[in-house]
């Protein structure tokens, strides 16, 4: 090869692999190099299938959730326990008094900060891979 003449990346390599002897490969390099990507399909395979499942579930979930509330929308539960059950609002009210002034709302607003933080990073992780 004349290195003072361009040539393309890809002659140069030619050229000099033409002149090397090609070696049989190890016994057994097919069948590892396919176990490999059989592998990895079904590694992709079950990650979907887990995907599927979460979502799957949590749709039934959030349908569950709607359609209790839409239940005690219409029976008007709410109202019914409030005013059909005797001492159930000065019972509320000091349940609603003790929360507040306890600090429920504080460790509250901290999980959920914690929680927004972690699908934050859940979110970023996936995203670099």
């Amino acid at each position: 090869m004349d290195s003072r003449r361009p040539c393309s990346l890809d002659e140069a390599l030619e050229g000099l692999l033409h002149r090397e002897v090609l070696r049989p490969s190890p016994g057994g390099l097919h069948r590892r190099i396919t176990a490999r990507v059989r592998y990895v399909a079904l590694q992709n395979e079950e990650c979907r299938r887990f995907r599927r499942a979460c979502l799957s579930l949590a749709g039934v979930g959030a349908a569950v959730v709607g359609a209790l509330g839409m239940a005690a929308w219409w029976l008007d539960l709410p109202a019914r326990v409030a005013t059909q059950t005797p001492g159930v609002r000065g019972h509320l009210d000091r349940l609603a008094a003790t929360a507040w002034h306890s600090g429920y709302p504080v460790l509250a607003l901290g999980g959920l900060t914690l929680a927004l933080a972690a699908g934050a990073a859940f979110a970023m992780r996936r995203r670099m891979r």
